[in-house]
């Protein structure tokens, strides 16, 4: 790094201190990055650093609001909750990415267990079987096994 005037440190301390990245500070001083962020280690040490990568497409809200889908039973799977998002909130997403939001969570993707049909009639036999049966004892049971 080619020494750098103390005047042109100050003016990058002061880019820097203002919220700007070494990036855009590189640009603006047309020094290179590295030079700014050597500065920035020396002099500015507890500066905040960007944590990069793509923003986030959900907010919290939206992912409390997707959770609160899927619990409330207004929505079974992560492609419902997706549309329910495009639909209400204008917001279009794809279905990975509410998945994935909704593993953060805390939420796990399970299928749902298969359930016999009990229709009337079913419920109605079942009943008269327990009050019918009710008052066997163990012994009786065990004629039955």
């Amino acid at each position: 790094m080619k020494t750098l005037s103390v005047s042109t440190k100050e003016n990058i301390i002061s880019l820097l201190s203002s919220g700007l990245s070494a990036i855009q500070v590189a640009k603006y001083t047309c020094h290179s990055k590295s030079s700014i962020s050597k500065i920035r280690s020396q002099y500015l040490p507890d500066l905040q650093k960007s944590i990069g990568g793509r923003p986030a497409k959900l907010t919290p809200t939206m992912k409390r609001h997707a959770k609160y889908l899927i619990i409330s039973r207004k929505s079974d799977t992560a492609a419902g909750v997706a549309k329910s998002l495009q639909n209400n909130l204008n917001h279009s997403v794809s279905a990975e990415t509410v998945r994935r939001a909704l593993k953060n969570e805390g939420l796990k993707a399970v299928t749902k267990k298969k359930r016999p049909f009990l229709s009337v009639k079913h419920r109605r036999e079942r009943m008269d079987f327990a009050i019918s049966h009710r008052d066997w004892t163990i012994e009786d049971w065990k004629k039955v096994i």
